[in-house]
């Protein structure tokens, strides 16, 4: 019989395993725990960096899907609406820019297309993305409650407070639900997160290596960790459960059965990344798989990350407002969460937003206890006792230190100084090509003249206003 790293359960009636089937599963409730105290000591784990110390820069939600609705009816603005939108879609011709709807103070892009049930998709670059169910299909999305889908972008997040995030949401899901505001915002994906300033260098591999992690998903395996039973083994453990408890002493286990069977529990957890990416330097660990686990994590090095995409790069402003120098390396420890899991945290009390909020650093506190640990040293014979690291023992209690986690208005002056000076190279390009002599300034004249006129008439006619609805801006 080969147990393999999959689906690891411990011999029936020998181990007390926490699994349903063959397939791991985390417990259900969070029990108050401890978190254990750490003490710098001589005794490093393999390839670590020694570092002064860790502070923490950001914490909160970085991604988030909800759904809303249940028993209710489309509300009277969707009901007004739904046909001209239907008939903007099918008039939609490829290349032509979206069709924009206003709702409340934001515009959205309509997009031509259905996606399942949802037959109205509106996106704003600023908030996010939303998908509608068709009023005529309401009764159909009753019982999953989700009518209305919305996924809020990461930056918008961060701006606004969870009170602000929690208001405006309800807002939006008005214009297509009858009194959403006495529903629940159930989430269906959520993301959370702790920045860290690392100093000068990023966690190592083998800081990475000696971690332990409940994730039931391994896209990877190095070495061969299943555990082979004999017949005669099997036969042994059998009669072992069945002989009753003042007789044990009676049916004799050997050295290697025992070690056999603390091996099959130990396979119950992933040891190390499940994937790590970079070259000489480790840039992201990852945990599960986001695409098909329930729950998923991953350790990078935002820094870097900030380098190649720039439009994540607005945490920066939070992370300066609490201590950052604007030079050390900044490691993210983020966790991804899908209703399925969440619904099995102390029997799905945090599934509602509102709840989830208000309970997020108990939720942290699972996750960095029993999903996932950074250890000094994996002890084989119990890797629950393992002494995690220092850093991690920072990152469990991410949740206790208040932090400034909301970005001021996005400043766009950046952005726009260099258009300007994009365009401004490209008219003295054209000026330097039109001059028929070297004192030809009529040029210049008639080419200022024009732009003005021109920009002016963009404001009059509405093409500004279009430009700036395309960007989430209006």
């Amino acid at each position: 019989m080969s147990i393999q790293k999959e689906s690891t359960p411990a011999a029936t009636g020998v181990l007390p395993p926490n699994h349903r089937g063959s397939v791991s599963v985390l417990s259900p409730s969070i029990a108050p725990c401890s978190l254990p105290s750490i003490q710098t000591t001589s005794k490093q784990m393999e390839g670590a960096v020694l570092r002064k110390h860790y502070s923490l820069l950001a914490h909160g939600i970085d991604s988030l899907e909800i759904t809303i609705g249940g028993m209710v009816g489309p509300s009277k603005y969707l009901i007004d609406n739904f046909e001209l939108w239907e008939e903007v879609k099918s008039s939609f011709i490829s290349g032509d820019n979206y069709p924009t709807i206003h709702l409340g103070d934001r515009w959205f892009q309509l997009y031509p297309k259905s996606n399942g049930k949802y037959s109205f998709l509106l996106r704003n670059d600023e908030f996010g993305f939303i998908q509608v169910f068709h009023p005529r299909h309401f009764s159909d999305g009753a019982v999953g409650k989700q009518q209305v889908h919305i996924k809020v972008f990461s930056q918008y997040i961060h701006s606004v407070s969870n009170n602000k995030l929690i208001k405006d949401i309800y807002s939006i899901a008005s214009f297509f639900i009858d009194e959403p505001e006495y529903l629940p915002l159930q989430i269906s994906r959520i993301d959370v997160h702790s920045d860290w300033n690392m100093g000068d260098n990023f966690l190592t591999e083998g800081e990475v290596k000696q971690s332990i992690c409940n994730a039931n998903f391994r896209d990877r395996i190095f070495e061969n960790f299943g555990v082979e039973f004999s017949e005669k083994e099997l036969e042994l453990m059998n009669e072992y459960r069945r002989t009753p408890s003042c007789n044990k002493g009676s049916v004799k286990l050997t050295q290697e059965l025992m070690d056999k069977m603390v091996q099959s529990s130990i396979n119950q957890f992933s040891i190390g990344a499940d994937r790590m990416i970079g070259g000489r330097d480790l840039q992201t660990a990852y945990f599960g798989n986001h695409k098909i686990s329930k729950v998923y994590g991953r350790i990078y090095d935002k820094t870097a990350q900030i380098k190649k995409e720039t439009s994540a790069s607005f945490i920066k402003e939070i992370w300066l407002e609490n201590g950052y120098n604007g030079i050390d390396k900044v490691g993210r420890v983020e966790f991804g969460m899908k209703r399925a899991f969440i619904k099995e945290l102390d029997n799905g009390a945090y599934v509602n937003l509102q709840d989830f909020i208000s309970n997020i650093g108990k939720v942290w506190e699972y996750l960095t206890s029993k999903f996932l640990r950074l250890v000094v040293a994996r002890k084989e014979n119990n890797l629950q006792l393992s002494e995690v690291s220092l850093f991690w023992s920072k990152v469990q209690s991410a949740f206790v230190k208040p932090l400034v986690s909301v970005i001021r208005k996005k400043d766009y002056s950046a952005k726009m100084k260099q258009l300007y000076l994009q365009a401004l190279g490209c008219l003295k390009q054209a000026v330097s090509v039109g001059m028929i002599t070297n004192e030809d300034t009529a040029l210049i004249d008639t080419l200022s003249s024009s732009l003005l006129d021109n920009l002016l008439l963009s404001y009059h006619n509405g093409e500004i206003l279009e430009r700036r609805k395309l960007l989430g801006r209006a």
